[in-house]
């Protein structure tokens, strides 16, 4: 079978929600989709280590923190964007324009609060821009 559809799993640190995983992995399977995980960082070009070796570092803890995929051989690609958060994630979108499914893997307080939606925060405005659904999973 041929796989065309992709998922998206983005967040900002190193704490990924295994709620986002199960969620992206078993609807990776049901449609028969590649998974990316879109790691976005802030990133100053004067912080010692190199960004090069940050990547490969932050590669092998996703690699550890996103197990179930790899064992249920669900092809996935791990990207990770240093710099500007916002800037990064719409140089990413240009480079990948479809998807079928957007899913927050972060933690879900920082873009949601009791009133709905975090102004403050860059996702914000960025949900409203996608050309696919954007889901925050929750544990049932």
């Amino acid at each position: 079978m041929h796989r065309n559809e992709k998922i998206i799993v983005f967040f900002e640190d190193l704490n990924i929600r295994q709620t986002a995983v199960h969620y992206a992995a078993a609807l990776a399977q049901r449609i028969n989709a590649e998974i990316i995980f879109l790691l976005l960082l802030q990133y100053d070009s004067r912080m010692q280590d190199k960004a090069d070796m940050l990547k490969r570092k932050y590669e092998m803890v996703i690699l550890e923190k996103v197990k179930i995929v790899i064992r249920n051989n669900i092809p996935m690609q791990i990207e990770i964007r240093l710099g500007d958060r916002r800037s990064e994630f719409y140089k990413f979108m240009a480079l990948h324009r479809s998807f079928h499914t957007a899913v927050w893997g972060g933690d879900e307080s920082v873009i949601i609060n009791r009133s709905g939606w975090s102004n403050n925060h860059w996702m914000a405005d960025i949900k409203d821009e996608l050309s696919c659904p954007f889901v925050i999973p929750t544990k049932k």
